[in-house]
């Protein structure tokens, strides 16, 4: 079975009835070392808006080597065709891929047609604002894992951790000593008593004994 390149369908811009017309995709069910395969829906962003989610990340510098194998639906289309990605792209797709669903996604990478298309891009490019608001969720990706690496965020995971660490060594015993020092001041407070004349009274004030 030979493998061809993808071309997208052109998306002309609708401006005069507002309908701005898109491209989302829907990233089918898989896991593990499974290719990672997709199909495409066209339209306006009135209809669609809500269905999918966005992607907004940092593209990596890699050159595009990774294939997403996009279907079609004619039955005549037997060739697996493909669009060429950036490692990073292909790790985070494995990442929010679902074993068993298929997720409606909108990413820039794959529903703009990053060809020499000058007219699609310029169209997309003014209404990408529109297309984030109207998602149903926005995942943000702030780490591009290589190809070698686990798709997951270590960023987010060592401030997670940070976090903790910063809960367990100072938070939590100052808390403690809080809830205890209120506890006794509570108790202290029930206590009635009236001293004599002659006896020496002593109160802590910041560590030093007051003699009255």
């Amino acid at each position: 079975m030979n493998d061809l390149k993808y071309e997208h369908d052109i998306i002309v811009p609708s401006v005069p009835n507002k309908m701005h017309p898109f491209r989302c995709m829907n990233l089918l069910a898989g896991s593990g070392g499974l290719p990672i395969f997709i199909t495409f829906d066209v339209g306006p962003l009135v209809q669609l808006r809500g269905s999918y989610e966005a992607l907004s990340y940092a593209w990596d510098q890699a050159q595009k080597s990774a294939k997403v194998f996009v279907l079609r639906d004619s039955p005549e289309d037997y060739a697996r065709r493909y669009i060429l990605v950036t490692p990073g792209l292909h790790s985070i797709l494995k990442n929010l891929r679902h074993p068993t669903q298929t997720r409606r996604l909108w990413i820039d990478q794959l529903c703009i047609d990053q060809d020499d298309n000058k007219v699609e891009k310029g169209g997309q490019f003014a209404i990408m604002r529109l297309i984030y608001e109207e998602a149903a969720m926005t995942f943000v990706f702030l780490d591009q894992p290589s190809s070698t690496e686990r798709p997951i965020l270590p960023l987010l995971d060592k401030m997670e951790e940070f976090k903790n660490e910063i809960d367990e060594k100072f938070y939590r015993p100052y808390w403690t000593a809080y809830t205890s020092l209120t506890f006794a001041r509570r108790n202290v407070s029930k206590l009635k008593f009236k001293p004599k004349l002659d006896e020496t009274i002593h109160t802590v004030d910041g560590g030093h004994d007051i003699q009255t």
